[in-house]
């Protein structure tokens, strides 16, 4: 049986303030933080983060609206709106990329297993 040890938040805030310290510059990427069950919680850890590590670069995604607000803290936050036919086409390029690996579907079914899943992701 194997046996995973997973830091907390806690444990890897304390990791990252000690040796981030150390880098000219440090930087975190959090991927689609609304699919978090902690999001909250990193959220509050990246803030903190962000107030200790002057050489901290955080970018954070999201789809839809976040539930956090960063235009009050003391720092300087950007938000960028994705727009669903830019996602669409990302998500067009990935299918087409993935199709052509599988390579033993018909041009009707490729067209048709295309279309549905642009139709059900709506932009995200």
């Amino acid at each position: 049986m194997s046996h995973v040890n997973r830091l907390t938040i806690d444990e890897a805030e304390q990791i990252l303030v000690r040796h981030g310290k150390t880098l000219d510059t440090l930087f975190i990427v959090v991927d689609a933080v609304n699919e978090s069950p902690h999001r909250g919680e990193l959220m509050a850890c990246l803030v903190r983060l962000a107030s200790q590590l002057e050489n901290l670069r955080i970018i954070v995604s999201s789809t839809g609206a976040p539930d956090f607000d960063l235009t009050s803290q003391p720092f300087h936050a950007f938000e960028v709106q994705m727009e669903p036919g830019v996602v669409n086409g990302d998500i067009q390029l990935y299918l087409q990329n993935a199709l052509d690996k599988k390579g033993s579907f018909s041009h009707g079914l490729r067209l048709e297993i295309k279309e549905s899943i642009l139709r059900e992701s709506r932009g995200m």
